[in-house]
């Protein structure tokens, strides 16, 4: 049998399911999120299809550049190893970009509300 097929399989699938799954759940999440900074059901609608465009497109990337690796799969439990390695460093990854994403949205509606309490003022 040949481990390391057998890794590149489970890797794509659990990977794949990871991916779908979570862009999904940001997806529904995050509309009314960005409705409410961008007070605009249209705008925000647009913008998160967009987010969730780039957000497969990029993990498709970075799966697809990740799955050569120089290590051998000689049985199923070096295979289980690369695959829980490499599956990881994908769930880390998504992690990471949905906390800047998170991050980066905040400071921007702290932003237009510290400005139009400015405006109010003024």
């Amino acid at each position: 049998m040949n481990y390391s097929i057998l890794s590149y399989c489970l890797y794509i699938i659990i990977t794949f399911l990871v991916i779908v799954q979570a862009g999904q759940a940001l997806y529904k999440s995050g509309q009314y999120f960005l409705q409410k900074i961008f007070q605009d059901a249209a705008i925000a609608t647009a913008i998160n299809k967009l987010l969730l465009l780039g957000y497969y497109l990029l993990n498709i990337a970075y799966v697809l550049l990740v799955l050569q690796t120089q290590d051998q799969a000689t049985d199923i439990q070096t295979t289980l190893e690369m695959v829980s390695q490499k599956a990881g460093f994908i769930i880390l990854a998504l992690a990471a970009m949905h906390f800047f994403n998170l991050v980066a949205f905040t400071l921007w509606r702290y932003y237009t509300y510290s400005t139009e309490i400015q405006n109010n003022k003024i």
